[in-house]
């Protein structure tokens, strides 16, 4: 492909410009061609408007009608570029195309830009299986004990209790006054005299079938009589019967003024065994019985 320096300069000017000699306003002229250095014969025929011309190292257009030199009539020409137009080169063959040149280094990353706005939401999925349970947690702290709830309904009258085992006896009352004192009664009979207690232990043998039984007695002084009687025998785990403990007159084996006591005690266990059979005696008055 070829191209001529003329080309170039007449695709480079713009139709519309600011001429550079004059404050003229700007003005609608079309380049025409360009005629070289401006030379007198020619008058106006030679250079129509649009004619681009040099002159003394500058260049100049044709932009009204009017005789002169460029310099001179300022009203026909303008100041197209201060530098002249040389005179168009010779003819060259373009070049072929030159290899590409190496990939530019990449540029810095630009600024994040700002958020765009939110989408709206999508639509809720289903509800996933669900999982495993996780430990439990440690205890929290007790919270505040919240108010007072209104009080309930009265239920149903429960059925009676069992009744409970009895308390412990209360402590005693105050002592209450002292009652007057009572009518004399009749008198009595004669009390009695001095008592003694006297006793006999005897020992216990084991029983046998020809004699099963065991003797004892306690006989009171000579103007005493038996007011009272026990038998208290010793070795609890042997099997003690103590029969026929009974007060008796002696010689008379009677209990109508009894002086003294006896008993018969049958041992049947392993083991011999000891009793003591205890007489309360009382003196009395011969003549007051």
């Amino acid at each position: 492909m070829k191209k001529t320096l003329l080309g170039s300069i007449a695709l480079g000017l713009a139709l519309n410009f600011m001429p550079l000699g004059s404050s003229a306003q700007a003005q609608n002229v079309a380049v025409e061609n360009y005629r070289g250095e401006w030379s007198t014969p020619g008058g106006i025929t030679r250079y129509p408007l649009g004619s681009v011309v040099t002159y003394q190292g500058r260049t100049y257009i044709r932009i009204a009608d009017g005789g002169g030199n460029p310099r001179v009539a300022t009203n026909a020409w303008d100041v197209l570029s201060t530098t002249a137009i040389g005179p168009i080169g010779p003819t060259v063959e373009t070049g072929a195309p030159g290899a590409p040149g190496a990939p530019g280094a990449d540029g810095a990353t630009g600024a994040t830009g700002a958020n765009g706005t939110n989408g709206t939401n999508g639509a809720v999925g289903p509800t996933g299986a669900n999982g495993t349970n996780g430990t439990n947690g440690a205890t929290g702290a007790t919270g505040v004990t919240g108010a007072t709830g209104a009080g309930g309904t009265a239920g149903l009258k429960g059925n009676n209790g069992a009744t409970g085992a009895r308390g412990p006896t209360g402590p005693s009352g105050p002592s209450g006054t002292v009652g007057a004192t009572g009518a004399s009664g009749p008198s009595g009979p004669k009390g009695l005299g001095k008592l003694t207690i006297r006793s006999e232990t005897a020992p216990v043998p084991v029983g046998t079938n020809a004699d099963p039984y065991t003797h004892i007695e306690v006989d009171c002084s000579a103007n005493e009589l038996a007011t009272g009687g026990s038998i208290v025998c010793s070795r609890l785990n042997q099997t003690i019967a103590k029969n026929n403990v009974v007060a008796y007159d002696y010689p008379l084996e009677t209990a109508s003024q009894p002086t003294g006591w006896q008993a018969e005690v049958e041992n049947t266990g392993s083991n011999s065994a000891e009793c003591v059979l205890t007489v309360i005696c009382v003196q009395v008055d011969p003549g007051g019985i």
